[in-house]
């Protein structure tokens, strides 16, 4: 017997009722014994505690919708989960009726591995998010408080090659990276890669917002993001690839696990499997740069100088900082930051503690001082 599970990317949206789903994808969905997807952002209830006032919320009908869809397992790890503290993450988790949630609660909560036996046969899940706002890091501060398990936590690698003794498959679900990049830092795909050998038989990962390459590590498939599978942003200037992902399909037979990827595109409110040659094409290149050590540094090399000022003004800002440079547009940013801006330690906190902006900095600064060290 075969047992098919259907992941889907990040979904974030207050206007759930207007979605619709072409009858290919709503046959996938019907066909799969477990629809898994990532709850990007909080319902609205309780106070807004974002410390930087970015937020995410969505509608409070979204958890409904989405169990109509056929979506059984709810991943509700992510850096948005705590918007509105610790009420908000409650009713969000008590909103999904007839689903499994994984990734959030209590620090037990969080942390647990959820068991679903589906043919005889037992698959676990587990959830974690990076070093953001809304991970439990330190039990030592942290063991009382809501929030979402921390994928680097130096417990995971055991709560892993404990789980899977445990059970027949186990699936870890990670929320991690740098948003708008195509290929993963060096230090995800080693995370992920070591996840593999503690146990996992196959990692899913969201959060940069495009899709990234799949990777087969030792016969199991890493899925490095799966994009936005439907994410509302009020603009049309969106980056490329924004309301492009794919959806990563694993099916079990024969004591075996197989995967591939389908490519989906949300269109207005539509949302459908996307055939087109040009995504097809891209997503088989995001997989085989993947493959080429050389061409893959190259790359990441690349974006990350490309995005380096980006995340170095943001740390520069919430201390109170600029760099003197003579341009109108830093003439601006030195005036709003003298008369504007107040220091944000939470903020500054927040960039120098979160992995994938620390990793990426460093890199950087490696790259533009030449530095073999």
């Amino acid at each position: 017997m075969k047992i098919k599970l259907v992941f889907a990317g990040d979904f974030c949206t207050n206007n759930p009722e207007k979605i619709l789903f072409s009858n290919s994808l709503k046959d996938l969905l019907e066909s799969s014994d477990v629809n898994c997807i990532n709850f990007e952002a909080p319902l609205s209830k309780g106070k807004l505690i974002s410390p930087n006032g970015n937020k995410l919320v969505q509608s409070n009908s979204s958890p409904d919708y989405i169990e109509k869809w056929g979506f059984n397992l709810i991943s509700l790890a992510n850096n948005h989960m705590c918007d509105y503290g610790e009420e908000g993450l409650i009713h969000t988790k008590q909103s999904f009726k007839s689903s499994i949630t994984v990734g959030a609660g209590n620090w037990l909560e969080s942390y647990e591995v959820k068991y679903i036996e589906i043919k005889g046969i037992k698959i676990g899940f587990f959830s974690g998010t990076s070093s953001d706002f809304s991970s439990l890091k330190d039990k030592w501060d942290d063991s009382n408080k809501m929030g979402c398990a921390w994928i680097n936590h130096y417990s995971v690698n055991t709560i892993i090659s404990t789980a899977k003794k445990q059970c027949d498959f186990l699936i870890v679900i990670s929320h991690g990276g740098i948003e708008f990049m195509d290929v993963p830092l060096p230090e995800w795909r080693d995370r992920y890669r070591e996840l593999i050998e503690m146990g996992a038989d196959a990692i899913i990962g969201s959060h940069p917002h495009v899709p990234q390459g799949v990777e087969n590590y030792q016969g199991k498939p890493i899925f490095y993001s799966l994009g936005n599978f439907c994410f509302d942003k009020n603009t049309t200037n969106k980056p490329l690839y924004w309301d492009t992902s794919i959806l990563a399909i694993l099916e079990i037979e024969n004591n075996k696990i197989s995967f591939n990827s389908i490519p989906v595109v949300k269109n207005e409110n539509r949302i459908d499997i996307d055939v087109s040659e040009k995504i097809v094409n891209h997503h088989n290149y995001l997989s085989e740069i993947l493959k080429d050590d050389k061409k893959y540094i190259e790359k990441v090399n690349a974006d990350v100088l490309k995005l380096y000022d980006k995340y170095y003004t943001w740390i520069l800002y919430s201390a109170k900082a600029v760099e003197i440079k003579f341009s109108i547009h830093n003439f601006i940013l030195f005036f709003k930051t003298l008369f504007l801006a107040r220091r944000n330690e939470k903020v500054f906190l927040h960039q120098i503690r979160e992995e994938s902006t620390r990793w990426l900095i460093i890199r950087a600064l490696k790259l533009k001082s030449k530095s073999a060290l």
